[in-house]
Parts: structure tokens; sequence; C-alpha cells
């Protein structure tokens, strides 16, 4: 750098003594003013100089090398995380009855399970709730306007009506209604507290 404007100042030195034709007065006069021009424009780009390239140094030393690509590689900026797909969980499937319903067979089996709603039935039959999640079953027979309590509650799967709870025997005897159309109200509460309610239109023909 020192070198630099010991230059610039010979050439200017150099340049004020050249007369071309001009008086010693204008020369004296002339001189200094060029000397004076050359060393501002010597010392601007030396400070210029002193403070660029240091700069530029340390921006390429902080510069990363840089690695071959392999073809057909993803480049991920270094900023930004790269995106790994999340693991896949497999739950269970639950199959689940979201309509209850009240079946019926013929007490001592011989027949598939059936509907109530809609069948005739006669004497000794099965009658019980298929849900697959209960935590209780009302039962009311012919039910009114008039409220009343039900006939029957059971809370252990499966959830069936009978004629009663004595005898261990788990059918019920239509012979104790009269011939003719019937129903048979359930109301089925799940463990979470919801309640849906049921009626099953049936005829009873004992002859």
């Amino acid at each position: 750098m020192s070198e630099a404007v010991g230059t610039i100042q010979n050439l200017a030195m150099a340049n004020g003594e050249r007369g071309g034709g001009s008086s010693a007065a204008s020369r004296t006069r002339s001189a200094p003013t060029r000397r004076r021009r050359l060393l501002a424009l010597a010392v601007s780009i030396v400070a210029t100089a002193a403070v660029t390239i240091p700069l530029a140094y340390q921006a390429h030393a902080a510069r990363p090398p840089l690695q071959p690509i392999r073809r057909g590689a993803v480049v991920v900026p270094s900023t930004v995380p790269p995106h790994r797909n999340p693991p896949v969980e497999v739950l269970p499937t639950t199959t689940f009855n979201p309509t209850p319903q009240l079946r019926w067979m013929r007490s001592g089996g011989g027949e598939d399970p059936a509907v109530l709603d809609g069948a005739t039935v006669s004497d000794l039959v099965l009658l019980w709730v298929d849900v697959d999640v209960a935590q209780r079953v009302e039962f009311w027979v012919d039910p009114g306007p008039r409220i009343r309590r039900p006939v029957m509650v059971d809370d252990v799967a499966p959830f069936t009506l009978r004629n009663g709870s004595g005898g261990g025997s788990e059918a019920f005897d239509t012979r104790r209604l009269t011939n003719g159309a019937h129903a048979i109200e359930i109301l089925v509460v799940r463990p979470d507290g919801a309640r849906i309610r049921m009626v099953s239109r049936f005829v009873v023909d004992n002859g």
C-alpha cells in the first residue's frame, strides 16, 4: 500500500514540473493543486482497497467447500431439515352395530334367529337384543302413553327378555299375551351414556 502511495506522489510531482510553455508563476500555483488532487485520489483508492480486500477474503474463507453432486441425488439446503414421511400406524378395526335389533327364535331351536319386528310368534320364544356394546337394556311390553317402570332390566349380555328372573328359564311365554298385535320397547344404555330407544311390533298367534 505504501509503495502505491509513493508512486502516485512521484507522478504528481513529475506532472507538476512540466511546463508546456507556461510561466514559472502559473506552474508554481497549479503544481500544489494537482498534487493535492492526486494525493486525495490515492488516499481514497488505498482506503477502499484496505476495506474491500479483507472482507472479500473473509467471505471466501467462510464459504463451505463445494461437494460433488452425485447423479440422481437430492440437494437439500443446510437450513431446511430433510423431510421424512411419518411412520404409518395401523390401528385395529372395530366392528360396531349402530342399530340394535330385538331378535327372536323358538325355544329349543330348529329355526334361524330373525328380527322380531313384523314377525308372528307363538308358544315359548327366546327374545334378546343384538347389540355390540351396552351397559344395560330395559324392556317394556305393550308400552303406552302412561309412564311406568320397565318389566325387566338386564345388564349382562346377552340381554334377554324373559317372564321372570326365577327358574333359570331364558324363554318368554307368548301365551301370557292375547292373540293379536303387540309391541316391545327397548332402551339401550351405552357405557358412554348414549341412549337408543326402539319399538318392535309383532303378532301373537297361539290358535
